[in-house]
């Protein structure tokens, strides 16, 4: 037997206070939406204004990280589209966007499966989005998610790249009808300093994602908890007091599935039939 034997039996839990450890993981897409019924209904009022043959140019969605943002808005808009021929939705996240034009890039990426060569510039990318776009239903979504990473560059500015999408001669020229929906922590007037020319242009709409409460996180997080852990292995008492240190600390849904998480593994390293208040609060700080 080798030292790595050993260290593996002595890891192994015994007894684990887990039943279905992965439903704890943070990135994993909620089967159901919940605590975000207001949202969600600004959100499809706002998209049945197809009906009426009219959309914002854009629509400010803002929170706090870990609040909600992406998943209730990809999984209202992606509701809506199979329900009409009339609207579709595409999503592109630019959190490694470097630059203005590897953003337009990247929607150019989603839109026609591959990217523009550097020598073709941003026209080029902008060029290949209006004719990507034309052959679309009337209405097309863009959903523009961590759109607060873009930064200005040697050649332009977020101001621009905005510009071009609301403005841009191609779009116009076409008649393409784009709303664009941008996703960021903050407002984005905060952190991208707009322009006046692109504030102008822009919607008026704006969803607010505020930190969750104790309340929604006991609705948001209490089935998935429930199933992570074997019967008995959570106390009641002790899952709400995860839940309110929680909600007052972060009012963040994924930091506090990692929170129960970390409790549990703490817990079986002890060789705890239970989690306990002490385990939570050895990971609070860490988490």
């Amino acid at each position: 037997m080798s030292k790595y034997d050993d260290l593996f039996a002595e890891t192994e839990p015994a007894e684990s206070v887990f039943a279905e450890k992965r439903a704890l993981d943070p990135l994993a897409p909620p089967e159901e939406i919940r605590g975000r019924e207001p949202q969600e209904r600004q959100l499809a009022t706002i998209l049945n204004g197809v009906q009426e043959g009219y959309l914002p140019p854009t629509v400010a969605i803002h929170g706090p990280p870990g609040t909600g943002k992406t998943t209730t808005t990809r999984r209202v808009c992606r509701e809506f589209a199979a329900r009409t021929d009339d609207l579709a939705v595409e999503y592109v996240n630019l959190k490694e966007c470097r630059s203005i034009f590897s953003a337009a890039n990247e929607i150019h990426l989603e839109l026609t499966g591959e990217k523009v060569g550097a020598y073709e510039g941003l026209d080029g990318a902008f060029a290949g989005i209006w004719e990507a776009l034309s052959a679309y239903p009337a209405w097309t979504v863009l959903i523009l998610d961590e759109i607060d990473h873009i930064t200005q560059d040697a050649n332009y500015d977020p101001s621009e790249f905005l510009y071009r999408l609301l403005r841009g001669e191609g779009k116009l020229a076409q008649d393409i009808q784009l709303s664009v929906w941008l996703l960021s922590n903050e407002l984005l007037e905060v952190d991208l300093r707009l322009d006046s020319r692109v504030e102008s242009a822009m919607g008026d709409e704006t969803v607010f994602f505020g930190p969750y409460g104790a309340q929604e996180l006991t609705k948001i997080l209490g089935p998935q908890v429930q199933r992570a852990f074997a019967d008995g292995a959570l106390p009641e008492s002790v899952f709400s007091y995860g839940i309110n240190h929680a909600a007052a600390r972060w009012g963040d849904a994924r930091k506090a599935l990692t929170l129960f998480r970390r409790a549990g593994e703490t817990a079986n390293e002890r060789r705890l039939d239970a989690v306990t208040a002490d385990c939570i609060d050895e990971n609070m700080a860490g988490t």
